[in-house]
């Protein structure tokens, strides 16, 4: 496991008592600040009251269930908000969830029961995404794009347009794979789209996913899967900002 990782408030949403009493053990030790309530509406009473960097939220709660408490804070009625990250906890893995968390604007999900190595890396990446994005500036070339499309400005555009549209689809569906635990999925996958981030001149993320790749065949490092796909769509995310402002000069 890492050796340390920066600190946060932290609200856990659940209500097993054995899952309350050893998450919050964990993140205790790990030099967080936790607060921990039964359902939904003990994460709305807590929020409207002070502000938190994580919500680790039960999918299934009583009397007001993860999506439900999910759906109330993205309507806007929450100020304390705007940083948190949210992540779902759920030992459902079926399609039917997974669809609805995806139409839901879910980004982060982890499977239980807890796997504590998965908790500390997932925790360490979103605990330094603000850090991180505000430290550096994720940028593209198109000069191969140039190279492989003759400078066709037409084709270029077009090429981009279906990398960003592309892009974030396939970046769920790794996560995806990662709550599933579907480790081959994830390799073909990557093995599949590497070559799309070299296209659009996105040499770090094509080095990142090279690494993951090499990883998945060792079958090494399984407990950093999910921050690394995480810290992939971040800087990527980045990335296509600066994409998109290239392809207004081509």
């Amino acid at each position: 496991m890492a050796k340390s990782i920066k600190s946060g408030r932290i609200l856990l949403a659940e209500d097993n008592k054995i899952t309350q009493k050893f998450m919050g053990a964990l993140l205790s030790k790990w030099g967080h600040q936790v607060t921990i309530v039964d359902d939904g509406n003990g994460v709305l009473d807590e929020i409207s009251r002070n502000a938190f960097d994580i919500l680790i939220l039960d999918y299934q709660m009583p009397e007001m269930d993860g999506l439900s408490t999910y759906k109330l804070l993205k309507e806007g009625r929450f100020p304390n908000i705007e940083n948190m990250q949210i992540i779902f906890l759920t030992g459902e893995t079926s399609a039917t969830v997974i669809n609805d968390l995806k139409k839901s604007g879910v980004k982060y999900f982890l499977r239980k029961p807890i796997q504590k190595d998965v908790l500390f890396s997932t925790l360490s990446e979103l605990l330094n995404i603000g850090v991180a994005q505000n430290s550096r500036i994720n940028t593209t070339s198109t000069q191969y794009l140039k190279k492989i499309t003759d400078t066709n400005p037409q084709l270029m555009r077009e090429v981009i347009d279906i990398f960003i549209e592309e892009a974030p689809k396939f970046l769920f569906k790794m996560k995806t794979f990662c709550l599933l635990e579907d480790w081959e999925s994830l390799r073909t996958l990557i093995h599949k789209i590497k070559a799309n981030f070299a296209y659009v001149g996105m040499e770090e993320q094509k080095e990142l996913l090279r690494k993951l790749e090499h990883d998945l065949e060792q079958m090494t490092d399984k407990e950093t899967y999910l921050s690394r796909v995480i810290h992939l769509e971040k800087i990527t995310q980045k990335a296509i900002v600066s994409l998109e402002k290239r392809k207004k000069n081509l």
